[in-house]
């Protein structure tokens, strides 16, 4: 391009764009909108020309949907709108662009011109005026997508209809048998008849995996129950179909008539667990549910796991200091416990590993070493094998050593920062100090790749679904030592 080159033909699109929202020129914009490699560049164009017959005559001509809605959102002129939207009736994005500009300024005389025209063009109007015969004859329409949305607005319409209605006589049915949950839940808030809410309650409830129970409509029915002894009929049912998805919901609705009854739930050990878990889950009152966990073990997560309990210490100790504690319990307890001494005593005996690393990271001390705790005492530098392969091709041998070298380097680095804490801080780590020496002293570097290699021998256990190995374990440990020593036990 020369020195006099205009910046609309810039080889530069940016320059060329720049150019175009300074330009007034619509002849010069006519040809930019036409010829320019870029389309956003052409979009530029289209958006300050002032044309509309020329705007019209691209929208027809171009290929492009973008371009053309560009072009038409241009046109101001109902008139030219309605006679495009006739010419490109088959064409769902044009049509909607054109009748979004049309609406609300709709010639009179061109609702009979569209309708005449079928297709989109006739939909879109139909659509929004719920014009039940327009919609009627748009369902013998040749285009397969504008006969399946004229049937869908005709349903949305009947829907309505039936939404609007106070007709006992609509609303039974609506209740008991209609698959559309809003005009189940409808017809439910207008009868206000727990009788009926309950058989359509057994119904669906009834209902199988396969035949899409539905869960969201149980609660919705379940909550729109007045009478507190529906309500409870629910809680207490022996009919495991109908309980299981209604009891929670039911006795959130009964905190609202008789929280007593739900206490009472709560403290009752011999109705079933999980009632009991959701009765606990609508308590309010810190106290109750500090006194419900230290009686009943069983709901002592469900208690913990309620926003008003208020992290009683009470129930926090008897957790830690119970050896039959369940994990979840212990996790959800050490979570919340502020004491540092009842942590440490609970680290002495603790065997999960998952807890252990919980306490470790609730403790400042050992936090920047819970990982390295629980990668030590996991089970030594173990690199995991997919023993299904029972042919190794070199690559995949090559592979597993890799793999084998990086586990072991992790587990060494882990094991020689506790080594070099224990030296320098040893009264943190007393509470672990015999499993980590155990784990570290003397360990062997227990990969089961190397063990394959070194002894080439394997028994496959169709039960069990893996190898088992079978090697002199002496002669292993004194041969394939990791040479780490944990440090005396200070006295």
């Amino acid at each position: 391009m020369g020195l006099f080159t205009p910046a609309w033909k810039n080889k530069d699109p940016q320059k060329r764009k720049e150019a175009v929202l300074k330009m007034t020129d619509q002849e010069k914009l006519k040809k930019v909108a036409a010829q320019d490699p870029e389309d956003y560049v052409r979009g530029y164009a289209l958006e300050r020309i002032t044309d509309e017959k020329f705007l019209a005559a691209y929208a027809v001509q171009i290929n492009d949907e973008w371009l053309r809605s560009k072009a038409l959102e241009q046109i101001r002129s109902p008139e030219l709108l309605v006679a495009l939207a006739v010419h490109l009736t088959k064409n769902a994005n044009a049509c909607k662009v054109c009748f979004n500009a049309l609406s609300g300024k709709l010639p009179k005389e061109a609702l009979p011109v569209l309708y005449q025209a079928g297709g989109w063009a006739a939909l879109y109007p139909a659509e929004q005026r719920n014009d039940e015969d327009a919609l009627k004859r748009l369902l013998r329409d040749p285009e397969q997508q504008v006969t399946y949305r004229a049937k869908w607005a005709l349903e949305k319409i009947e829907k309505n209809k039936k939404m609007m209605s106070d007709d006992p006589s609509v609303l039974r049915p609506l209740l008991l048998v209609s698959t559309d949950e809003d005009l189940v839940i409808k017809a439910a808030e207008k009868l206000r008849d727990d009788d009926l809410i309950m058989q359509r309650l057994m119904t669906e409830c009834a209902k199988d995996y396969h035949q899409n129970k539905n869960y969201k409509l149980i609660e919705k029915l379940t909550k729109s129950i007045s009478n507190p002894d529906r309500l409870k009929q629910l809680v207490e049912s022996d009919n495991r179909s109908l309980q299981v998805p209604t009891a929670d919901h039911a006795l959130e609705r009964l905190m609202s008539f008789d929280p007593g009854y739900v206490e009472a739930v709560a403290r009752n050990q011999k109705i079933d667990r999980n009632i009991r878990c959701n009765a606990v889950m609508q308590l309010t009152d810190p106290a109750l549910l500090t006194e419900i966990g230290l009686k009943d073990p069983e709901v002592r997560f469900y208690v913990m796991l309620n926003k008003h309990f208020n992290d009683d210490p009470r129930l926090i100790t008897a957790i830690l200091e119970s050896s039959d504690s369940s994990e979840n319990d212990v996790v959800s307890a050490v979570e919340r416990c502020k004491d540092q001494k009842l942590l440490l005593k609970r680290l002495e005996t603790e065997k999960s590993l998952k807890v252990i690393k919980k306490i470790c990271t609730g403790i400042p001390d050992l936090k920047p070493y819970a990982g390295d705790i629980e990668t030590v005492l996991k089970s030594g530098p173990v690199a995991g094998v997919n023993y299904e392969r029972r042919k190794l091709t070199p690559t995949v041998v090559a592979n597993f050593s890799r793999d084998a070298e990086k586990e072991l380097a992790i587990w060494t680095g882990s094991a020689n920062r506790l080594i070099d804490f224990a030296k320098t801080n040893p009264k943190s780590l007393l509470p672990l100090w015999d499993r980590l020496d155990k784990a570290i002293t003397g360990s062997v570097a227990e990969i089961r790749y190397h063990r394959w290699l070194d002894t080439g021998r394997s028994e496959y256990d169709s039960n069990a679904q893996d190898f088992k190995f079978t090697f002199d374990e002496k002669h292993w440990t004194e041969t394939h030592p990791t040479g780490l020593t944990f440090p005396p036990k200070p006295q």
